[in-house]
């Protein structure tokens, strides 16, 4: 079973080719007598791991021979696959048999540690060979990973063919990935330590890499839900699966778990007794607040419990009030977890809108009727939340702006709902249009107070202008939170049709006056 490593230095592009469709072959017929090997021999059996040897060593020589070879047959996920996943799936198995028996005999203890021992040699030696395999990529092609979302090549490379950038963009796709599998491998260390013994800093680290890289990509969402669910932390898990499937290439599973979350969250929040939140500490304030918060997105993702959304809204509008009110109430404290949590909490409601926004083909009457009811919902929690962090920055206006740089992150939040309000005007018309139904009208009071609370903010901006301007760059990130608004409502100009239309009912009254109101402080400044 030996297997001649071919050399890849100083061939010509036909050799290079040639050299890697002969290894391909080779490894379609290993791929072959390894699955025929797993029938009747394990994963650590001398020849399979022979075999799986071999191919990992043919398909990294395949990558760096023909990249766009490699591409088209998948040999990333074959190599992944074949050469590190069966085995670290063969290691969990075992390790989670050993698990229930353990106590039982102490030769079963002796077992688990020696085999313990081995799974995590494994994974380390797995974790080298992709961060070699990211390193041999980088040096190849020019790529500079220094993080950021965008990916730069050498001045040197300029001078390539398309088919030569092509794989440049390629590789830096497999970078991404490689950074995926590295963090997987970090993670399947709970299964060595226990799932309350880790800290999955380094698998976060690198999924957040992974994202960088590639933002569009839903995998590096999904796998930091994963992690939050090692914590219990339902509300960041919700966060990261919703991503996952709001991008532009969605990850194919996050739909199913983020259902699964939804009904261990439905129990959860069943089981919720917050009659005592006034007087609760501000970890169980807001431990109350994210589950139920969890709940109503739940609500409007399953289209189901709708009759109970208005009368829970309500009280995570409370909650999240009373959670500001205590973390203001401390100005000289750290809020930045508060000011994430913030930013959080919006991104999640923006996205909620824009799914109930996604069309689908054919719908019936009743159901478009059903989702505008949907997007009233979605909107109505939007406004709730953004009103009280507004109500809340004008409130401590003057103290904070000058005091607290976290200020800015909690204006920063409120500019990004402003910013889609700008995208989506015909939303401020439909929050202050009025009908009979209870959740328009609630939704009409709640978006009534969020546009009064900007109107104030805009006035308060105006009275310290002169002061301000010269003396805190604090400023501009206020002005720029309005600004973000006014963009918003530019890409949206049926918002603000919507927001100046006079109809019967009370809260379409209510949004004219309030955004006349606030047109006429943007005039003054």
């Amino acid at each position: 079973m030996e297997e001649k490593r071919i050399q890849t230095t100083e061939s010509s592009p036909s050799s290079s080719s040639s050299n890697a469709e002969q290894l391909w072959s080779k490894s379609v017929e290993l791929e072959k007598e390894l699955r025929i090997l797993l029938k009747k021999k394990t994963v650590f059996d001398k020849n399979v791991v022979q075999i799986r040897n071999m191919l990992k060593s043919n398909y990294e020589q395949i990558i760096f021979l023909n990249y766009e070879f490699a591409c088209e047959k998948d040999v990333e996920v074959f190599l992944w696959k074949s050469v590190f996943y069966k085995v670290i799936e063969e290691y969990r198995k075992r390790i989670r048999k050993l698990n229930q028996n353990t106590g039982v005999k102490e030769e079963n203890q002796t077992e688990l540690t020696k085999l313990c021992d081995s799974f995590s040699n494994f994974l380390e030696s797995s974790s080298r060979f992709y961060n070699s395999l990211i390193v041999k990529l980088k040096n190849k092609h020019g790529l500079k990973l220094d993080g950021s979302i965008d990916y730069k090549i050498d001045p040197s490379s300029s001078s390539q063919s398309n088919e030569s950038n092509k794989n440049i963009h390629r590789s830096f796709l497999t970078c991404h990935r490689c950074l995926i599998y590295l963090g997987d491998l970090a993670r399947y260390h709970r299964d060595i330590v226990g799932p309350q013994q880790e800290n999955w800093e380094k698998a976060g680290q690198f999924y957040c890499q992974a994202l960088y890289l590639v933002p569009d990509n839903g995998n590096p969402h999904n796998q930091l839900a994963v992690l939050a669910t090692y914590a219990d932390d339902d509300f960041l898990a919700f966060y990261h699966y919703f991503r996952s499937i709001m991008v532009v290439q969605p990850f194919p599973t996050a739909r199913d778990n983020l259902i699964v979350l939804f009904e261990k969250n439905r129990l959860k929040c069943n089981d919720l007794d917050a009659k005592n939140s006034q007087n609760s500490s501000v970890e169980t304030l807001a431990s109350s607040l994210l589950i139920k918060f969890v709940r109503l997105q739940g609500m409007l993702f399953t289209k189901t419990s709708l009759e109970k959304f208005e009368g829970l809204c309500r009280e995570v509008s409370n909650l999240f009030g009373q959670l500001i009110a205590k973390n203001f109430s401390n100005l000289e404290g750290d809020f930045n977890s508060f000011a994430d949590l913030c930013l959080k909490m919006i991104t999640i409601n923006i996205s909620s809108v824009e799914n109930n926004l996604l069309d689908k083909e054919n719908q019936s009457y009743s159901e478009k009727s059903l989702k505008s009811i949907y997007l009233d919902y979605g909107l109505l929690l939007c406004f709730s939340i953004v009103e009280k962090m507004t109500k809340a920055m004008l409130e401590v206006f003057g103290s904070l702006i000058n005091s607290n740089d976290s200020f800015s992150l909690v204006i920063g939040t409120i500019g990004v709902y402003l910013d889609y309000l700008m995208v989506h005007p015909e939303f401020i018309k439909r929050s202050i249009s009025v009908e009979e139904s209870s959740e328009r009208k609630y939704l009409l009071e709640v978006s009534k107070e969020f546009f009064s609370q900007i109107e104030k903010m805009t006035k308060a901006m105006l009275e310290v202008f002169g002061s301000l301007i010269n003396s805190n760059d604090s400023f501009s990130l206020v002005i720029g939170t309005i600004g973000v608004y006014l963009d918003y409502l530019m890409v949206h100009p049926e918002f603000i049709k919507r927001s100046i239309s006079v109809e019967e009912s009370s809260e379409r009254k209510y949004l004219l006056e309030v955004s006349k109101e606030f047109f006429s402080q943007i005039e003054k400044m």
